[in-house]
């Protein structure tokens, strides 16, 4: 399956999310908008480490991911998408 889901976060950037899933597992996740990443392949880095993970894992998979600083959105953002997309 796949969700989509669009975030104008509040004072912030525009998230957009999608996620490809199956049996409670994502199979693949695309994270882009326009905020800012430093690393830019942070960003990709995240969306490797939640590949193959449950959907239940999300929040802690972002939680632990470190290295990347995001400007205009947070961590919290992205798991809040993320969990609206697979909805």
């Amino acid at each position: 399956m796949e969700g989509r889901f669009i975030h104008k976060v509040p004072g912030g950037k525009l998230l957009k999310v999608a996620v490809d899933y199956d049996s409670g597992r994502i199979v693949s996740v695309r994270i882009n908008g326009d905020f800012f990443a430093h690393p830019e392949a942070g960003v990709d880095r995240l969306e490797a480490a939640l590949s193959g993970k449950r959907i239940d894992e999300i929040e802690s998979v972002v939680r632990d991911f470190s290295g990347v600083v995001f400007y205009g959105i947070s961590l919290k953002d992205i798991v809040f998408a993320i969990r609206e997309a697979v909805k």
